[in-house]
């Protein structure tokens, strides 16, 4: 319940932008996510290896200053890592609702650079292998915080070719032995209406 209430004040926040901005532009976009989770256990710091999976959403764009926008999103993201356990890839996969709230600058016509935190709600969490699933969204904090640092070129046309960085701040595992946040490379398309 309190999953659905913070989304539905996040979806509220970004329709109000976008009524009350005239300068506001919708768009949609998705791409690839190379994710990774660094886990901190007992002064011994280790990064899983990388989990190559998607993302995609939406987006409202509201032109603050001539060269100076805020962004809000709406994305649902397949995050994670793997690593290697006695001759076994173990997946540790998730699926996130994030919130980037992107403060654009652009630097020339086209490009932009962008930068601003984001609010993750977890949906679900599983670990993988030799073939089975284990559902274990129970183990996972519901709610991830983290900040976003990328660049983004806007065709004329709208097409948009987008690199960012997403660096977990938060603990994503429920247990008392260390921290385990979420590093994310996304790497995307999409198109501004």
């Amino acid at each position: 319940m309190k999953k659905i209430y913070l989304l539905t004040i996040a979806l509220l926040g970004m329709a109000s932008v976008s009524v009350a901005q005239s300068k506001a532009r919708f768009g949609l976009k998705f791409g690839a996510n190379f994710a990774n989770q660094h886990a901190t256990y007992q002064n011994v710091s280790k990064d899983g290896s990388t989990l190559t999976s998607f993302y995609l959403g939406g987006f409202v764009n509201s032109t603050i200053k001539r060269d100076f926008s805020f962004q809000p999103e709406f994305i649902i993201s397949s995050q994670g890592a793997q690593e290697y356990i006695n001759r076994t890839t173990v997946t540790y996969s998730t699926v996130n609702i994030n919130i980037p709230l992107m403060f654009k600058l652009r630097a020339i016509d086209g490009l932009n650079f962008e930068a601003g935190p984001q609010l993750g709600f977890l949906l679900s969490a599983n670990n993988r292998a030799n073939g089975h699933s284990v559902d274990v969204t129970d183990g996972y904090n519901a709610v991830d915080l983290g900040v976003n640092l990328g660049a983004e070129y806007i065709f004329s046309s709208g097409f948009l070719l987008g690199l960012r960085y997403s660096h977990g701040l938060t603990d994503i595992v429920k247990n008392d032995v260390g921290t385990t946040t979420n590093r994310v490379i996304l790497f995307g398309i999409g198109y501004r209406f």
